[in-house]
């Protein structure tokens, strides 16, 4: 079974069979439970409330006295006894502490499964720290025209990595770092995303408008199975089984925090790129009508990476990109195909002469219009 193997699963250590979760109505102890009996564990659900609304939950339940009755300790460990359990889980600081004290003098030898709580989840948000002070230690030197704006103080920084983390997908930490070194030096106008999925770099996208006051962002994806076939066999079978439908859900639900910011189109890029061009403006029942200015700030190209696919995404789109505007071209290294380095390449062929410059970070190719003024300067 899993007993004797140390490896862990989003936390969850897989040398456990037998976990007793206590109190087991917390998020965070949910959550974990929801890990543990994916990874096979066996889980029993316990608390101290004779109706808890988390009971549901679990398959198996049992209930403890409050940790300051007299009898804790002997109801605790005959639990431990009569339900063969291995380890303890718990997500409060004070049960912790009370555990720590009374396990080691269990009649049968159980470990408390996790560390100090406020020392695991301040882990997470060290981690997160970390890699913004990464960030501002040595900024990227950007050869861009335009007015530099300040960096972003560490502690919001760090919040937007933490916002990014949160949200499944490929685009990774140098992706980031780029997109925060690039709006740094970006003037007003509209940011438009073609291809979101669940939403990671449009969270990026708009925290990072929003705090130097771009403008706002449109996120164009047809969320459709069928229009995410790419030509590559080893890339479509992976997605003729994506619930896209739940990944537009998710996308929704990673966005709603920068409502006000951002709006969506579920549309072919060629149908978002005639709405906008006409009306300026796209409504949804999540994020209301967004009224765009028709003049884009940041293209960021990332739908499907067919060459045909992205050289029409960047046909239909770049007229609207404005001087000392940016183009993102994800996937510009990528290893199942070279569609969107091709559509990249022959765009920088053809547009030489009006663009200030370019790097590759994250795999992806950023491109800055020639031309900027400093407006916000």
């Amino acid at each position: 079974m899993l007993a004797g193997r140390h490896q862990t699963n989003g936390g969850v250590r897989l040398d456990s069979r037998s976990v007793l979760v206590f109190p087991a109505g917390m998020p965070s102890s949910l959550l974990w439970a929801r890990h543990a009996s994916e990874s096979g564990i066996r889980v029993v659900g316990a608390s101290s409330l004779a109706h808890d609304p988390a009971r549901p939950n679990y398959s198996e339940w049992t209930l403890l006295p409050w940790i300051g009755a007299a009898d804790f300790a002997d109801k605790l460990n005959c639990c431990v006894r009569e339900r063969n359990i291995d380890a303890v889980f718990t997500a409060h600081p004070v049960v912790w502490h009370r555990l720590r004290e009374l396990l080691p003098k269990m009649t049968r030898k159980v470990r408390l499964e996790a560390e100090q709580p406020w020392a695991a989840e301040l882990a997470d948000y060290r981690g997160y720290r970390d890699i913004a002070a990464s960030f501002l230690r040595e900024p990227l030197q950007l050869a861009a025209s335009g007015c530099i704006e300040p960096s972003i103080p560490l502690p919001q920084l760090a919040a937007l990595v933490r916002l990014f983390q949160l949200v499944p997908g490929q685009c990774d930490h140098p992706k980031l770092e780029a997109l925060t070194a690039i709006f740094r030096c970006m003037p007003p106008g509209d940011i438009v995303e073609i291809g979101s999925l669940w939403g990671r770099s449009a969270v990026a996208l708009a925290f990072l408008s929003r705090h130097y006051n771009i403008g706002k962002l449109l996120c164009v994806d047809p969320w459709r199975a069928e229009e995410i076939h790419q030509g590559i066999p080893a890339v479509d079978t992976v997605f003729d089984d994506a619930p896209v439908d739940d990944i537009f859900e998710a996308f929704r639900m990673n966005l709603a925090p920068l409502k006000g910011v951002v709006n969506y189109s579920r549309s072919r890029s060629s149908d978002a790129a005639a709405h906008y061009s006409r009306e300026r403006a796209f409504t949804t029942e999540d994020f209301g009508r967004t009224v765009y200015t028709g003049s884009i700030a940041l293209l960021h190209i990332d739908g499907n990476h067919a060459l045909a696919a992205v050289q029409q995404d960047i046909a239909r789109w770049r007229r609207f990109v404005r001087t000392g505007g940016w183009i993102v071209f994800d996937d510009y290294c990528w290893p199942f195909g070279d569609g969107p380095k091709t559509a990249a390449d022959e765009f920088c062929n053809e547009f030489s002469e009006n663009l200030t410059g370019g790097f590759v970070a994250g795999g992806a190719l950023f491109l800055q219009l020639a031309g900027a003024t400093p407006e916000r300067c």
